[in-house]
């Protein structure tokens, strides 16, 4: 009999979209791959996934067996996501699985998995023949890929609880590859009934991870509660304010010098020109992954920055001198477990600055996050970040060490 397999994992890319449900276009299939339609079923909280369903046609069911493989896998390559079932009803093939980020484009492999040449349990070599069975490697075998489908190139869907949002541009002059160079970020600005009334509120600037960068202007609300928290009605009824979510055109504004300190460059302009234009009672900074890095950064380059708080979810701030960033109160937050951001990096910071005289908070989970402990700080039901933030009056008479270069 042949070998049954069935090796399962989840591919989400860097660029985002929403997809509630996706229809494959024609020309991104190859001709005959019978893969219709793709969809991902999101939690009511909007924050996680656990369900995709594969539509194919009556014939690409009929071709599927047990040495069929569906491929998933994160957009990494990494951190794969558990495949808990696997059920085919009718048309629908169902892939129940562990949690995942429900903004994130798909990409659908289907791999013919059987190896003709690999012996079968008891035959020829293996078990009472003191020989091994030729294995898949051994005899040079390569999986077949039946078909294979992406979301990648689709539009954008359109995604509630967004409307409050303006869409604006900053154009910003940086320095690639030895060349100066103009471009431009997307940043979305929410507007609270008390603001439009006259009343004086606080403001949250919002800066994503890498998986949000992008020019579509959308991904940095949608890859997570970051900024959806802040503007949510729970939230705004005891708490009005303005946010600002910013979105990094690309990772590399984050990675890469001299675009990083440009990116810097720009970002503090633009703090400055947003509080003189809102006038907020106090100015607030929220992060993420990236984000906090870049917060960092900030502080380290501009230590008059025109924020009164920061609160960090896994960040790092080995790569840049802490020693001087006494005037807004930080917080930060790391999970215990996170391979990507270390938190002994984040606590070595978080020392420095206690050492330097700073009132830092730090928080280390034993959740088991790993990375993604961004849930945990920004969302609705658990409140007490949000809450500490809120509780940062303003600190901008406080005097500015002036760091040694």
């Amino acid at each position: 009999m042949k070998k049954a397999r069935m090796i399962l994992a989840l591919l989400l890319t860097l660029s985002l979209v929403f997809p509630m449900t996706v229809l494959a276009e024609e020309e991104m299939m190859p001709e005959g791959s019978g893969a219709l339609e793709v969809s991902v079923v999101v939690a009511p909280d909007g924050l996680s996934a656990q369900q995709v369903v594969i539509h194919l046609d009556e014939t690409a069911v009929a071709d599927i067996n047990y040495e069929y493989s569906l491929e998933l896998s994160s957009w990494s390559g990494s951190t794969p996501v558990e495949i808990y079932s696997v059920t085919y009803d009718g048309c629908d093939v169902i892939l129940e699985t562990a949690p995942f980020n429900p903004t994130s484009n798909l990409t659908v492999k289907c791999v013919d998995t059987f190896n003709p040449d690999a012996e079968e349990p008891g035959s020829g070599g293996g078990a009472g023949s003191g020989e091994e069975p030729a294995g898949e490697e051994e005899a040079g075998f390569v999986p077949t890929t039946v078909f294979e489908y992406t979301n990648a190139d689709l539009a954008p869907f359109e995604v509630p609880g967004l409307e409050g949002f303006d869409m604006n541009t900053r154009s910003f002059t940086y320095t690639q590859d030895g060349e100066e160079k103009e471009g431009e970020f997307i940043y979305r600005v929410f507007t609270p009934e008390a603001a439009m009334n006259g009343e004086q509120v606080p403001v949250v600037f919002t800066i994503h991870g890498s998986g949000e960068c992008g020019t579509d202007g959308t991904a940095m609300l949608t890859g997570n509660r970051l900024s959806l928290c802040f503007a949510d009605p729970s939230w705004q009824a005891e708490h009005p304010c303005y946010v600002v979510a910013i979105q990094s055109p690309h990772t590399d504004f984050s990675n890469v010098e001299p675009m990083r300190s440009d990116f810097v460059d720009a970002l503090y302009e633009f703090f400055g020109d947003m509080n003189e234009e809102l006038n907020p009672s106090v100015s607030y900074l929220a992060a993420l992954s990236m984000g906090s890095r870049l917060t960092y950064h900030l502080l380290d380059l501009h230590p008059d920055l025109p924020i009164d708080a920061c609160l960090m979810a896994c960040g790092r701030g080995n790569e840049a001198d802490v020693a001087h960033l006494v005037r807004p109160a930080l917080y930060m937050v790391h999970d215990s477990v996170d391979g990507l951001n270390k938190p002994e990096d984040d606590m070595k910071s978080f020392n420095d600055l206690v050492a330097a005289g700073s009132t830092a908070r730090f928080t280390l989970t034993y959740m088991g996050f790993n990375h993604a402990v961004w849930p945990y700080v920004y969302n609705n039901e658990n409140t007490q970040f949000m809450e500490w933030l809120f509780e940062q009056g303003s600190r901008q008479d406080l005097e500015i060490p002036v760091p040694e270069r």
